[in-house]
């Protein structure tokens, strides 16, 4: 992340459970250096709901499921931006 990110950038972290160290310390990194963070969970959110500035919590335990919503999001999100 520092060789690509800079202050002022939006990380947006895509975890099932919430609980993915690589995306937590990704997460964590992001936070230190004024990085806004965006966590896309599933589940209860796990811990990454906690750490991420804003959060997307897709409520549901069910990983086919809430990998479903995450790309769906991820194309809406596309699309916005496309047309701005």
């Amino acid at each position: 992340m520092a060789a690509i990110a800079d202050e002022g950038d939006l990380l947006v972290a895509i975890s099932g459970s919430g609980n993915s160290s690589n995306i937590l310390r990704a997460v964590e990194y992001a936070n230190a250096n004024n990085i806004d963070t965006l966590g896309v969970v599933g589940y209860d959110g796990g811990k990454l709901i906690h750490q991420a500035k804003y959060s997307v919590l897709v409520p549901t335990f069910d990983m086919q499921l809430c990998e479903d919503v995450h790309l769906m999001f991820g194309h809406m999100v596309m699309k916005a931006l496309s047309i701005l």
